[in-house]
Order: C-alpha cells, then sequence, then structure tokens
C-alpha cells in the first residue's frame, strides 16, 4: 500500500509535533550559502512565498517526511524529519519574523513558546543560538523597537549581548542570519504576516509520517552525508518533484518516498564510500532515464526536454527504476542478473550459451549511473527492460535480445546509430520484443542487411539457428554472418556450419598474435584471387585500390557484408585455398610463390610492405596493368593526390636503410633523402631513380665509376639516373639497390669526386 501524506503548514505541524529535530547527522542549513545556487534557490523560495501571500493562493513546498527516531527498539517521541529540514528552517525563520510585529488580543507581543519545539542537533551552537533567537533576543527586538531601529536584523542580532563571537564560525547560524536578512528585505511592509501565516494554507508541504521505517543513524547517514554545499542534484530532484507534481499530484507521494529510500539505497550501494560520488550517479541515472523516457513517447519531437512532459513519463520511469532495484535487491544484483543474458571477455571465440556485448564491457544498470548511454546502450537498456517488462520466458527473451543486440552491433559499424533515430530505433525494439517481427527496411534505422540477414536465419530450423550463435559471438565476426550465408546457405545448413567451423579453425584465440597475424596477412595473398576491390570513379579503369589485411584489429572488416565492396565473397575463396591452419605461411615461404616483378613478391616478403597504424588496408594504384609495382600504401580508402600515401617499395627501402644512413623522407609519395651519400632516391615501374638537385654532375661521375650502374639510363630533361632491374636477376629490387647504394658510399668514401 503506497504511502499516503498530509497536506499541513509549519505552524500546524509545529503545533501538533512534542517537537522537530534536525538530527545531528543532517548537514548545516545551507540556503544562506555565499553561492549562486544557494542564492537562486533562496530567493525564488522567498519570492514564491510573498507571491502566494500577497494573491492569496496555495503554494506547495515539496513534501516533508520523517518519524521518531528508533533504534534497539527505543523510540522517542517527536518528528525527526528525513528530507525537508532546509524548508523547515526556513518556515521557521520566516515565522519567527513574523512573531516580532503579532500582537495578541490584549495588544501585547504573542507567545512564540511553540517556535522552541523547532531545534538542531547538528551542532551544539545552532542550537544555543536557535533557542537565544526566539527567547532573550527576540524580547531584546521588541524591547529595542525593532523595527523602528535604522538597524537592520542581522546586525542587530550580531551586536546582541546573547550572540557568542563562536556562533560567526558556525556555518549553520550564518545561513540563518543571510536567511534573516532577505526575508526582511521582502516581508517588512507585509501586514498582518503572523496573521495569514498561521489562519491561511497559502505555504503548504505534504507531511509524510515514516513511523515504520526506523529512522535510525545508519538511515540518516545514507541520506544526508552528502557533502556539505548545496549541491545540484538537490536542486535538479526539486525540479524534478516539481514536474511530477505537476503533471500528476497523486503519484508525488511515492515518488518522493523512493527517490529518498529504496531507489536511492540501490545507487548508494554503488558508492559506499564516495557519497558525492552518490549524489552525481543518481542525476546521471535519472537524466538517462528521462532521456529514453522523452524518446520513447515523442517519436515525432526532434526536442528533448529537460523536464518531464507527462504522466506516462513519470510511470514509465517509475517502473524502470522499480524494476533496477527488484533486480538490485530480490534477484541477486546487477551483475548475476546481467550475466543471465550478457557476457563480454576478451576471448576471440564465441561462447554459445550467452550473447556477447561487444564494446559494451559492464552491466548497463551500472554505467547508466556513470556517464550519458550512447545511442547502442540505450537501444539494448531497453531491450533488456522489456525482457523482464513483457514476462517473457527467458528463451524467448534471449533469442530477442540477440537479435536487437546483432542489429545494434550493425548499426555500430556503420557509425549509423544516430541520436535523432532513437525514437525510431525504440519503437523497433518493442515490436522485436513484443512480437519477435522485424521492422520494414523502408521505415527501419537498422541497417538493411543486418536486418535481412536476420530474417533469413529466422527462417532455420531451431538446432541450426542455436548453433549459430557462437559464430554470432566470435569477435573477429561481431555479429554478421551475412559474407557466410549468401555463399554457403542456398546449398545447405550443414554447409553453412562447417564452413563457419573451418574459420574459427583459423582466427582462434590466438589469431590477434603478432607472429599469427604476420602469417594471415601474407598467406590470404593471392594473385589470382581479388577480393575487396573498391570500386572507383576515376576516368579510367586503370586506377585501382584494394584491401588487405593490415592490423589484427581490422580482421572484421574483411568479414563484414559490404554492398560497397566487389569481389568480396573471394575472400571466403582463401580460406579454402590455404586449406587448414598448418597451411599458413611465413614471409619467406610466401614471396617463393612469385617473381621479383610481381608486387605480390614485395608485400608477402616485407613486413615493412604493410604500415600497421594506417587507418585502412587499403593500396592504390594508378595504373595496376601497365606499372604494377607502383603500389601505394594509403591512410585512408581515398587514392587522391591529397590523401596521404607511402610508395610501398620505397617504404621497404626506408626500413631497410634506416639504421645504416642519414635520412631524411616526406612520407607523401616523395623520394627518400639519403643525406650520406647526397642523392635522392625515388622508385618508379622501370626502376629506382636517382636524383641530386644541386650537383647532377655526380651521378654522371657515378654512372661512370660503379660497376652496377654502367647499363644505368641518364635523362638530360630530368637530370635523373634510373636504374632498371634484371627480372631474372638472383636479387630483387631491394636487394639490389642496397648494394648499390653500397657501392655508391664506399666508393664516395675512397674517391674525392670532382668538384668542378
Amino acid at each position: 500500500m503506497p504511502y499516503t501524506g498530509k497536506l499541513t503548514t509549519f505552524f500546524r505541524l509545529i503545533n501538533e509535533e512534542s517537537s522537530i529535530r534536525i538530527p545531528k547527522v543532517q548537514r548545516d542549513y545551507a540556503y544562506g550559502r555565499d553561492d549562486d545556487k544557494a542564492r537562486d534557490i533562496l530567493q525564488g523560495m522567498l519570492d514564491t512565498m510573498l507571491t502566494a501571500l500577497k494573491e492569496n493562493k496555495q503554494e506547495i513546498f515539496d513534501f516533508v517526511y520523517g518519524g521518531s527516531y528508533a533504534k534497539d527498539d527505543d523510540s522517542q517521541t517527536g518528528m525527526i524529519p528525513l528530507d525537508g529540514q532546509q524548508r523547515l528552517t526556513t518556515f521557521f525563520l520566516l515565522h519567527f519574523y513574523a512573531s516580532l510585529f503579532a500582537k495578541d488580543a490584549s495588544g501585547n507581543p504573542i507567545d512564540v513558546s511553540n517556535l522552541k519545539k523547532f531545534s538542531y542537533e547538528t551542532r551544539q551552537s545552532a542550537n544555543d543560538f536557535r533557542l537565544k533567537l526566539v527567547t532573550d533576543i527576540r524580547a531584546r527586538l521588541l524591547k529595542y523597537g525593532y523595527p523602528s531601529s535604522k538597524t537592520g536584523i542581522m546586525e542587530f542580532i550580531r551586536n546582541d549581548s546573547d550572540f557568542s563571537p563562536a556562533y560567526t564560525y558556525d556555518p549553520t547560524i550564518s545561513s540563518m542570519l543571510v536567511v534573516l536578512g532577505e526575508i526582511e528585505k521582502r516581508f517588512a511592509y507585509y501586514p498582518n504576516l503572523w496573521q495569514d501565516l498561521t489562519e491561511r494554507d497559502n505555504l503548504c508541504f505534504y507531511h509524510i509520517t515514516l513511523e515504520k521505517f526506523g529512522l535510525t543513524d545508519e538511515l540518516y547517514i545514507k541520506m544526508n552525508s552528502r557533502g556539505k554545499k548545496l549541491t545540484v542534484f538537490e536542486i535538479f530532484k526539486a525540479d524534478l518533484l516539481d514536474d511530477v507534481r505537476r503533471l500528476e499530484p497523486s503519484m508525488v507521494f511515492d515518488i518522493a518516498r523512493k527517490l529518498d529510500t529504496e531507489w536511492m539505497d540501490m545507487v548508494w550501494d554503488q558508492y559506499p564510500e564516495q557519497p558525492a560520488e552518490a549524489d552525481k550517479a543518481y542525476m546521471c541515472l535519472l537524466s538517462n532515464l528521462i532521456r529514453i523516457a522523452h524518446n520513447w513517447f515523442y517519436q515525432n519531437n526532434p526536442v528533448i526536454s529537460a523536464e518531464l512532459c507527462s504522466k506516462d513519463e513519470i510511470t514509465f520511469i517509475e517502473k524502470i527504476l522499480s524494476f533496477m532495484h527488484d533486480i538490485y535487491h530480490d534477484k541477486g544484483g546487477f551483475e548475476t542478473w546481467w550475466s543471465k543474458y550478457y557476457y563480454e571477455d576478451n576471448n576471440v571465440v564465441g561462447k554459445s550459451d550467452k550473447i556477447r556485448l561487444f564494446k559494451i564491457e559492464e552491466p548497463l544498470f551500472v554505467k547508466i549511473m556513470k556517464e550519458q548511454l550512447s545511442v547502442p546502450e540505450i537501444i539494448i537498456f531497453v531491450a533488456t527492460y522489456l525482457a523482464s517488462e513483457l514476462c517473457l520466458p527467458n528463451n524467448v527473451a534471449f533469442k530477442r535480445l540477440r537479435i536487437i543486440r546483432n542489429l545494434t552491433r550493425a548499426n555500430q559499424r556503420a557509425n549509423s546509430a544516430h541520436t535523432p533515430h532513437l525514437p525510431i530505433f525504440i519503437q523497433d525494439v518493442k515490436m522485436i520484443m513484443e512480437k519477435e517481427i522485424l521492422p520494414p527496411t523502408t521505415t527501419s534505422k537498422f541497417i538493411g542487411t543486418s536486418l535481412e540477414e536476420e530474417s533469413r536465419k529466422l527462417l532455420l530450423p531451431d538446432e541450426s539457428y542455436s548453433e549459430l550463435l557462437k559464430f554470432e559471438n566470435h569477435q573477429v565476426l561481431d555479429a554478421s554472418l551475412s559474407l557466410f550465408i549468401d555463399k554457403y546457405l542456398e546449398e545447405d545448413t550443414y554447409i553453412l556450419i562447417r564452413q563457419l567451423n573451418k574459420f574459427v579453425s583459423f582466427f582462434d584465440n590466438n589469431c590477434k598474435s603478432k607472429e599469427s597475424f604476420e602469417k594471415f596477412r601474407v598467406s590470404f595473398i593471392f594473385k589470382d584471387v581479388e577480393y575487396w576491390q573498391a570500386p572507383v570513379n576515376n576516368d579510367t579503369d586503370d586506377v585501382k585500390r584494394r584491401f588487405f589485411f593490415h592490423a589484427p584489429k581490422d580482421y572484421s572488416s574483411f568479414f563484414f557484408k559490404n554492398r560497397t565492396r566487389e569481389n568480396q565473397e573471394a575472400i571466403l575463396e582463401v580460406i579454402d585455398k590455404i586449406g587448414d591452419p598448418s597451411s599458413l605461411k611465413d614471409n619467406q615461404e610466401k614471396c617463393k610463390e612469385y617473381s621479383i616483378s610481381d608486387w605480390q613478391y614485395y608485400m608477402t616478403k616485407y613486413p615493412s610492405s604493410n604500415i600497421p597504424t594506417t587507418n585502412s588496408g587499403c593500396y592504390g594504384w594508378k595504373d595496376i596493368n601497365k606499372r604494377p609495382l607502383e603500389a601505394y600504401i594509403l591512410n585512408s580508402t581515398y587514392f587522391e593526390s591529397w590523401n596521404l600515401g607511402w610508395n610501398m617499395m620505397l617504404n621497404i627501402l626506408f626500413a631497410q636503410i634506416e639504421s645504416t644512413y642519414l635520412l631524411r623522407w616526406d612520407t607523401h609519395q616523395r623520394p627518400i633523402d639519403i643525406t650520406d651519400v647526397g642523392l635522392f632516391i625515388d622508385f618508379a615501374q622501370e626502376g629506382w631513380v636517382l636524383s641530386s638537385v644541386d650537383r647532377p654532375e655526380r651521378l654522371r661521375q657515378l654512372k661512370d665509376s660503379i660497376p652496377e650502374l654502367v647499363d644505368s639510363i641518364w635523362n638530360d630533361e630530368t637530370q635523373t639516373l634510373t636504374i632498371p632491374h634484371d627480372p631474372n636477376s638472383s636479387k630483387d629490387y631491394i636487394e639490389n639497390i642496397i648494394d648499390i647504394l653500397s657501392s655508391i658510399s664506399t666508393y664516395q668514401s675512397n674517391n674525392s669526386l670532382d668538384e668542378e
């Protein structure tokens, strides 16, 4: 049964209770602090009070709840507020101020002994001041004609004989004086203030009694040890409850209670030693849920408000928080419940009994308290919530969550999980979780190829469908089997699964090691298999871009179905051509399959033909048919003059000689400056090209003096020397130029070139 509250005023509450005691574990009174947040709250509250009184309208100031102190079956009478001490103190000060102007029927100052019931246990000095304020200090204020004196109330109190110098250092007392000064500014000329406060219900709040809770020290510490300053979260929570009250007043009691009890416990336990962090986590949680609620209910509204917009949103958020609390409190905790469906580990090979959440390394019930969830994370969070909300049997929930994981990963890979599409994603998730119906590709924002894949898999027998999970969970395949399904499913499900098992035998848990990667890189290069050729829009068909393995992290991109690629399925033929993992070759073995005139020879023999730090495994040729050795390692899939690229042969040469010579190289397709020998070296299909910007005569002298350069070709127009290569030589292009450079270096060391 939900707790109910009573709408009341401060005056009625203090008359009805034997005492109102602010417990020692509460923080100091903060509304008078010298910071922007406190000032904003205080000014807003006092202005609202003044307007309500002047216009004789009712204004409800949230809720105040608590009960008698209880510990070890020892109960004490009186009301101890669990929440609301800041507002109660402000009401106390307003009533104190109003009492300075009020008279009884005989024209004497009114009796305010009831105000003595309000006490502070936070600091002894604060409680002493509170008592003196309503007794001796008040008496002297009345005696000396306040407010006729030109002295303001703050200065009057500070100058009073009972105002101890120690009070100056009490933050609660300092705040009280500031608030009294602000009250004085607004209410100094308000007539009949005491009468309106005590006889009308303009300024109210809900008083909720929580006697059955047993308000112990432990509970108070949890509720009130969030720091001494007024926090952003307190403002956020107050605004949130204002929204609830505005949209559905009947829910405010229960929402307010849960916010500060069971839901807070759920957050608190994540940060037992960091109370300040608990506030941030709680606000992060609620902010995430408000965002999800907006997208759940307002599909056509691109503007996401920071406020709750409907009763439906409130109910939705309450359901999710209750769902999370149920997991936390009754179902073994977040980790245990999450692991029913999901897992994440560092193994490449996938499990067969759970759903791998790539890139999500902790339960979203925990992450939702740490940061704003991404669109893919919201999709998974909503789907997981619906699995419980719809009371789906475990096997049904598991199947549907698996589908949503697969669809979500496809969007992540394509960088197509955009915030404006979140409402559509959520509606699609609801359709899948409620009915196991895939949304149409014409309206969905999920990737079309992924929707088609899931549709085809749903037609498989249950046994085959279940067996595919371990392959979807494979780190390389990353929830996508389209490439295999397109090639093998038409034949037989058995063949599909056989080929997938063969794939796993290659890409096992060791496949990302340096040694394994280098074998994959070279073994998957075949002269007669052109997998992943990229279409281009150049004027000539000779311009080509091709993709190869270039880093372990990018294995996956070769096995995702991508309609913008040509011959992509040929990568699967390579696996068959290799046969089995034991047939993978190292660099020196693989290069023997090619002649020294083949670009594949250099790509396989020399590891430096590959640059793992580039953005893709893309290589480009301006004319692959006539100039195949002029290959460029690209930094992206673009092959333009402005895109960074490395001449493959120069990159190999640079890596081979960088420890031997003093070199400078602008890697953007420019010659290497071999400073030690005073030459520049470039590469073209015809051979190595030597040049010397300011001393071309050196090249002619070298040509006449070094035997290896006798057959080189001098170009008067370009002032360069081209060194052709004999394809029948026992040395490849790299080995040959290294020998020539050594000869040049030796010659220059032994001879002084003619300077004329």
